[in-house]
């Protein structure tokens, strides 16, 4: 039986500890569930944890920031419930969610029709102004004025503040008012606003044409967020902006060299979906070319290094059978020593 044969020669978390770069970004890739609804399973990313902790410890105000992160997690999942449970009543499949830093992820395959694309992005803003709807109507009874909390898109934050339960609605109100307000304003895709835009525009001239102008206009309009985000001083803006712009320069290359002209199914949302290229074939790059040489080069080492090694082991134990343990050096007590403790760890 030759040294590939046994099991500490596989590798794996019981390897030679060259792979903590893959264990690392593997474990800053966990998503933890949370539950099962309607048939949609639920996941937090793990990086959601280090950003709340990060704000609890930069606010300094640990209750306010609980509040008001409690009540935009719901909110925003609640919208991700919005896209998963229209799209399955267009014809689609949903049956993924994950909650994010960014916002939430609703993985939904709608039909490949502009109207059903339509309706499936629509309803997610829809539950923020049912939310938001329901809050303002409870404050204008409690308040008895049409001023309960302040309309205005430029300064939202301008109604009075009161403390309780009444608080309470105010702070749903405004959350829910300002992520309607965030994914309807950004008109490019692949946000809500612009999400919607190119269902239109594909009821007018086709998928191919609408989805060309909108990931060109998308990518321009993540530029502009750059610039504001970088004027108001606003990280957040610039990690939304880095996404969008990500997502439309990859599926405007699927467009380009030819990929399939159609939805590959899956869509992300920060509030607003997007179609990842899983599937595009076109000429990669050069920095995916010499990443692509880089990782052969170190395969074909590893592969010469197992080799060796197993070269090494069955010399030894080809020596223990001859002529017992008692006749291996130090060195192949070691060897060999490390290569039973691989195998155990398996």
């Amino acid at each position: 039986m030759g040294f590939s044969d046994r099991r500490y020669s596989q590798g794996g978390p019981g390897g030679d500890g060259n792979d903590w770069g893959r264990r690392l970004l593997a474990y800053l890739n966990k998503a933890f569930p949370i539950g099962t609804y309607a048939d949609i399973r639920v996941q937090v990313h793990i990086t959601f944890f280090f950003v709340l902790l990060f704000r609890l410890v930069r606010d300094g105000d640990l209750m306010w920031t609980l509040r008001w992160s409690v009540l935009l997690f719901f909110s925003v999942l609640l919208h991700e419930f919005g896209h998963a449970l229209s799209c399955r009543a267009v014809g689609g499949t949903a049956n993924h969610i994950l909650m994010w830093p960014l916002g939430g992820l609703a993985m939904v395959s709608p039909p490949h029709r502009a109207k059903a694309h339509f309706i499936t992005i629509a309803c997610g803003p829809l539950v923020n102004v049912v939310i938001a709807g329901v809050c303002y109507l409870i404050l204008l009874v409690v308040s008895g004025s049409d001023m309960a909390v302040g309309l205005n898109p430029l300064n939202i934050w301008q109604g009075d503040y009161h403390g309780g339960v009444v608080g309470l609605i105010e702070d749903l109100f405004y959350i829910n008012y300002f992520l309607l307000l965030f994914n309807l304003a950004l008109l490019f895709y692949p946000f809500d606003g612009g999400r919607l835009v190119q269902a239109v525009l594909w009821m007018k001239i086709g998928y191919a044409r609408s989805m060309k102008v909108a990931t060109v206009v998308g990518m321009a309009g993540a530029v502009g967020v750059v610039f504001y985000g970088l004027a108001v001083g606003e990280p957040w803006l610039l990690l939304i902006a880095l996404f969008g712009f990500v997502v439309c320069y990859k599926q405007w290359k699927m467009l380009k060299y030819g990929g399939p002209q159609y939805d590959t199914g899956v869509q992300y949302d920060t509030g607003a979906n997007y179609d990842p290229v899983l599937h595009a074939e076109h000429k990669p790059g050069w920095f995916s070319r010499m990443h692509k040489r880089r990782m052969e080069g170190k395969q074909l080492k590893e592969q010469r290094r197992r080799e060796q090694e197993e070269a090494e082991i069955d010399r030894i134990l080809a020596k223990v059978h001859r002529e017992g343990l008692a006749s291996l050096s130090e060195r192949e007590k070691k060897l060999l020593q490390n290569a039973t403790r691989r195998q155990k760890r398996q």
